[in-house]
C-alpha cells in the first residue's frame, strides 16, 4: 500500500491537486488548519498553515510550502515558475514576522518542504546547508517527501481503525483494474458502500468518512491518468459525490462548527468530480470534437450500437458539466465576485456549449436515439444550450433534424428509439417490421413527452406539429408519460437503494401546444415534492442532474420548467 501512495502522491500537481489533500490529512491527524491555497492572493510562501502537535510533541505552529514530485535543481532555486528556496526566504523574511496569527506567535515554528516525490542527491547538500544555516531555536525546517506523507496517510487513513484490511484490498484491486473500467467500478463502488454503510451517528464519523472518500478518489483518479483510462475515475467520483452527499445531508441541518467542515468536504468532492470531469473532456472531446466523425471512430465499435450508446452518454457527461459551470457562474453573480471570476467561468460555460453543438454536428449517430431512455441525455443537452438565447436556434435545429431521422427509422424500419435495455437485444433490433413487434418495444416513451414540452417552451411550431405527426403515425399505442419525484425520493435518489418516484401517464401530445405546457405547468404546481429534496434547499439542483444521469433516471420537469419561469 505504501507503495502505491508514494507513487500516487509523485504524481501530483502542486496547486489543486498536492495541496489538496494535505489540509485533510493536517486535519485528520489532529491538527488546526488556519491557511489552505487561495488562488489570486500573495502567500508569502506557505501553502497551507496548521497549529497543533504531532506523535505527541510539543504543539508547534506547521508552515508548509509545496511543490510536486521531485525536488530538483530547476525546482529548488532553477528558472522553474515553482521554486521552493525563494519560497522559504519569504517565509522567514515576511509570513513569519508578519502573519502568524498572534495567539500563536510565542509557539514553536516548523517549517515543512513538502513535495510528492524525494530530493535529487546533486541538491541534498544545498538543502541540507539551507535548512541549517536558517534553523533557530524557534524555529526548524523538516522534510515531507514522498515517503514521510505517505506514511502520514497509511497511519492516519489506512489504519485499521478506519480502513481494514477489505477496504484496502478493494481500493488496490480497483487500481490494477483500471484497464477494464467495470471490474474497476465494481470494486471501488463496493469500497465506496463499505466506507458509506458503517453507523455514522455523528459528524465527526461522517468527516472521517468524506475525507477517506476525498483522498481514494483522488488516488484512483491519479493512477488513472497515469494509466491513460479515465473512465473508472470519472464514473466513481461521480458516485463518491452522491454517496457523500447522501450520508452527509441530515448534518448539514444542524448548527455548530463541524456542519461548516462537512459542507467544505462536499464542496472538495464536487470540485473534484469536475477535475476529473475536465480532464476527461480534455482528453477525450476537445481532441476529436471538431473532426467529422472524430468521436464516433474513437469509440471502435463492433456495430452501430456501440457508437450510439456512447456518444449519448458522452453527450450527457458533457453537459452536465455545462450545468454546473453554469450553477456556479450564477452563484458567483449572487455573491458579488470579482468581475474575472466570473469571465472565466462564462468562457468555460461557452466552450462546453460549442463543444456540445461540435459533438452533434461531426456526429449524425446524435440525430438518431435507439433507446427511449436516452431522453435524459438530450435533455440535458438542451437545458445546458438553453441558458443562452444564442443556441435556441441550434436546438430547434438539431430536434427537427433528430424527429425527422427518426420518423425515417419508423417508417423504413430502421433502428428506431425503444424501450429495450438488454444490450444483446438491442443489437438486434428491430427483429422484424411488423406492427406488433414495433408495438412490444414501444411500449411506452419519456422521449415524445420532453420533446413536446420543449417545442411548446419555445415555440417551436414545427417541431411541435413533426413530433405529433411521429407519435400519431407510428406511437399513438405507446404510453406517453412523465416523471416526478415523490416523498420517497430524498430517501433513495442519492444512492439508488430502491425505486422511488412516480409517472404522468397518457400525456397529451395531440392537443395545442399552449394547452400542454398549461397541463404539466398545473401538475408541477400539485407535484412539488422535488422542492423537499436537500440538494434543492441547498441550491445544488446540478447534485439531482448528476443522480438522475448516473442513475438513469428521467430529467426533472420542476427543473426544465425554470426555463419558462
Amino acid at each position: 500500500m505504501k507503495l502505491i501512495l508514494k507513487e500516487y502522491l509523485a504524481s501530483l500537481n502542486e496547486r489543486d491537486e498536492l495541496d489538496a489533500i494535505l489540509p485533510d490529512l493536517l486535519s485528520q491527524m489532529g491538527l488546526v488548519v488556519f491557511s489552505t491555497p487561495r488562488r489570486g492572493i500573495k502567500e508569502y510562501g506557505v501553502d497551507i498553515a496548521a497549529v497543533g502537535s504531532i506523535g505527541g510533541e510539543q504543539e508547534k505552529v506547521y508552515l508548509l510550502s509545496v511543490k510536486a514530485g521531485n525536488l530538483t535543481r530547476e525546482t529548488w532555486n532553477g528558472s522553474s515558475n515553482q521554486v521552493l528556496r525563494p519560497s522559504l526566504d519569504e517565509i522567514l523574511d515576511s509570513y513569519i514576522p508578519a502573519r502568524v496569527p498572534p495567539e500563536h506567535k510565542d509557539k514553536p515554528i516548523e517549517i515543512c518542504l513538502c513535495f510528492g516525490g524525494e530530493v535529487h542527491s546533486g541538491i541534498r547538500q544545498e538543502v541540507t546547508g539551507y535548512t541549517s544555516r536558517n534553523s533557530t531555536s524557534n524555529i526548524q525546517f523538516s522534510e515531507w517527501n514522498g515517503d514521510k506523507i505517505a506514511e502520514f496517510i497509511l497511519q492516519y487513513f489506512f489504519n485499521e481503525e478506519l480502513a481494514p484490511e477489505k477496504y484496502r484490498r478493494l481500493l488496490r484491486k480497483s487500481i490494477a483494474m483500471l484497464d477494464e473500467p467495470d471490474v474497476s467500478i465494481q470494486y471501488y463502488k463496493s469500497l465506496v458502500n463499505e466506507l458509506c454503510s458503517q453507523e455514522l451517528d455523528d459528524k465527526k464519523s461522517v468527516i472521517a468518512v468524506l475525507r477517506q472518500l476525498n483522498i481514494y478518489t483522488w488516488m484512483l483518479f491519479a493512477w488513472s491518468r497515469d494509466v491513460g483510462n479515465l473512465e473508472s475515475a470519472y464514473i466513481c467520483s461521480e458516485y463518491v459525490l452522491l454517496k457523500a452527499w447522501d450520508i452527509s445531508k441530515s448534518f448539514l441541518q444542524m448548527r455548530g462548527k463541524n456542519t461548516e467542515v462537512i459542507n467544505h468536504l462536499i464542496y472538495k468532492l464536487i470540485n473534484l468530480q469536475l477535475t476529473v470531469a475536465d480532464f476527461y473532456f480534455e482528453k477525450i472531446v476537445v481532441p476529436s470534437a471538431n473532426t467529422y466523425l472524430g468521436l464516433s471512430s474513437m469509440v471502435a465499435p463492433s456495430c452501430a450500437v456501440d457508437v450510439n450508446l456512447k456518444l449519448f452518454d458522452l453527450l450527457g457527461r458533457l453537459s452536465l458539466r455545462g450545468i454546473w459551470t453554469y450553477n456556479q457562474y450564477c452563484l458567483l453573480i449572487n455573491q458579488n465576485e470579482a468581475e474575472e471570476n466570473l469571465r472565466a467561468f462564462e468562457t468555460q460555460y461557452h466552450k462546453t456549449c460549442n463543444l456540445i453543438m461540435s459533438m452533434i454536428d461531426n456526429n449524425s449517430i446524435l440525430l438518431t436515439p435507439y433507446k427511449d431512455d436516452q431522453a435524459t441525455d438530450i435533455m440535458l443537452a438542451i437545458f445546458c444550450l438553453s441558458r443562452c438565447r444564442e443556441y435556441h436556434t441550434f436546438i430547434e435545429s438539431w430536434l427537427k433534424n433528430l424527429v425527422n431521422l427518426t420518423n425515417i427509422s419508423f417508417a423504413t424500419n430502421q433502428t428506431y428509439f425503444s424501450n429495450i435495455r438488454e444490450y444483446r437485444k438491442l443489437i438486434a433490433h428491430p427483429i422484424n417490421a411488423t406492427k406488433e413487434y414495433r408495438e412490444e418495444v414501444t411500449q411506452g416513451s419519456i422521449l415524445l413527452p420532453y420533446l413536446s414540452l420543449v417545442a411548446s417552451m419555445f415555440n417551436f411550431e414545427e417541431l411541435y406539429t413533426s413530433i405529433q405527426s411521429l407519435h400519431r403515425d407510428f406511437l399513438s399505442h405507446s404510453n406517453i408519460q412523465l416523471y416526478f419525484f415523490n416523498d420517497d425520493s430524498e430517501n433513495y435518489l442519492y444512492n439508488n437503494m430502491e425505486m422511488h418516484g412516480s409517472s404522468l401517464s397518457d400525456v397529451d401530445i395531440q392537443q395545442p401546444a399552449q394547452d400542454l405546457l398549461t397541463d404539466i405547468i398545473e401538475e408541477c404546481e400539485s407535484s412539488n415534492e422535488i422542492n423537499d429534496l436537500s440538494a434543492m434547499k441547498s441550491g445544488l439542483y446540478p447534485l439531482v442532474l448528476t443522480a438522475c444521469r448516473h442513475y438513469r433516471l428521467p430529467f426533472p420537469i420542476h427543473i426544465l420548467k425554470q426555463l419558462k419561469d
